[in-house]
């Protein structure tokens, strides 16, 4: 891997908003690319986190990428625009501020819908593996579904 994920997230359309915090980006055309942790990866349930539990957040909300995630996990909880997610791996799994150290640049999760994880935070069922190099065409068909219930950033947990 030679690209960086902010030079990924560019070519395909999603440039990342700060190349030093952003988790995330929306195309011109309104869908979203997100970036998540493979160590995050449930593979019995294929469901990624996407936003941990609301008690890390309440220090942070209005630092770094924050603010910005919540915005995305916000509009794909809504439903009815197209969803994506890229898996990175991390250098170390088990350090507190993780660093990337490879991710698949030639493909991308479709996000089927978000969901609320048994610890408090947000996961993302995934669906198909969708090619870089279809993932124009397949944005302007796929949907993510609603979420179920009221997300809990709503409800004053953030």
């Amino acid at each position: 891997m030679s690209e960086t994920i902010s030079g990924f997230f560019a070519r395909l359309g999603y440039p990342l908003h700060n190349v030093r915090w952003s988790w995330g980006s929306e195309s011109d055309r309104g869908s979203i690319l997100l970036r998540t942790w493979s160590k995050d990866l449930d593979v019995k349930t294929k469901t990624v986190g996407v936003l941990g539990p609301s008690a890390q957040y309440r220090k942070l909300k209005s630092t770094g990428g924050v603010p910005e995630r919540i915005r995305h996990v916000r509009a794909l909880w809504a439903g009815g625009i197209a969803g994506y997610t890229v898996l990175v791996n991390a250098v170390d799994d088990n350090a507190e501020d993780s660093v990337i150290r490879d991710f698949r640049d030639d493909a991308v999760f479709a996000i089927e819908r978000l969901r609320e994880l048994p610890d408090g935070g947000i996961g993302a069922a995934l669906g198909d593996l969708v090619r870089v190099t279809e993932l124009r065409k397949h944005a302007e068909t796929h949907r993510t579904h609603a979420a179920n219930g009221r997300l809990q950033i709503d409800q004053g947990a953030i």
